[in-house]
């Protein structure tokens, strides 16, 4: 049985590009009739949910019923397995819950005054954060101000998502234990922030590169990294220190912290 998600998603993809809307048992060729129409809603569907059909095999399809099936057979998944209309459904389900205003939720509905268009109300800091979260990496100011669509927020988690997998390598004999830290390190922060490599010095803040993910991360770090870290003064909020705490001085803490009973030395 298909998703209904993703029926949603080609609803509002066929009726953006054709300016028409249709039944799922209808008859694509009689409502899609604009010149090469299965070339461009083979395009479309390229660009909007990474599927490759071809105009052929949209043209076989017939159908709007057959044409979903047909893409969800070839639907990519992320590292969790999700698929983008999953991520879609689930992005639904934050927006419903962490909004008290309402919003018209559909794949190209704009965010307009919400929080990925620079709100700081309470309801979009809220979602952010749930968004944050659910998939497990921070979300930089820099690429909130790139998205402005349902759609273009499901197609960057869903990015995200397929890039988090991270795994400590070994450390050679004779190599600096404070400089493989550093760099491996650097490499979760890459991942788990979407922040550049040279965006991440000795002195860079902690706090600055994840603002709002930063406790979270603490619980990722000693897990990746094989090791116990105190929950010390040093990464407490409430006295406002996350924002002091540097690469350099996060690097001196694990080197220096015992492994983890938990983990098996790395």
């Amino acid at each position: 049985m298909s998703d209904p998600k993703t029926t949603e998603i080609l609803h509002s993809i066929i009726t953006a590009l054709f300016d028409s809307g249709m039944s799922d048992d209808a008859l694509l060729a009689e409502h899609l009739k604009k010149t090469g129409w299965e070339q461009l809603l083979s395009s479309k569907l390229q660009d909007e949910l990474n599927v490759h059909i071809t105009a052929e095999e949209i043209r076989s399809a017939g159908r709007l019923v057959k044409l979903v099936e047909v893409v969800e057979s070839r639907l990519a998944r992320d590292s969790r397995g999700r698929t983008l209309p999953e991520i879609y459904a689930l992005l639904e389900r934050f927006v419903r819950e962490e909004l008290s205003h309402k919003f018209n939720y559909h794949w190209y509905a704009n965010w307009k005054g919400d929080i990925l268009s620079g709100s700081d109300s309470l309801d979009d800091v809220e979602l952010l954060i749930r968004m944050e979260g659910a998939f497990g990496f921070s979300i930089p100011d820099r690429d909130v101000s790139t998205i402005g669509t349902v759609a273009q927020t499901v197609r960057y988690l869903w990015r995200r998502s397929s890039e988090q997998i991270f795994a400590l390598r070994h450390r050679l004999e004779g190599t600096c234990h404070h400089a493989f830290v550093f760099h491996e390190l650097r490499r979760l922060l890459m991942i788990r922030t979407g922040v550049g490599r040279t965006d991440i010095r000795l002195n860079t803040s902690l706090g600055d590169l994840m603002p709002t993910w930063y406790f979270q991360f603490w619980k990722q770090l000693q897990t990746e990294f094989g090791v116990s870290l105190p929950h010390g003064t040093l990464f407490s909020r409430s006295l406002g220190l996350e924002k002091r705490t540097t690469i350099r001085e996060l690097v001196v803490l694990i080197v220096s912290s015992k492994v983890s009973t938990n983990q098996s030395t790395r």
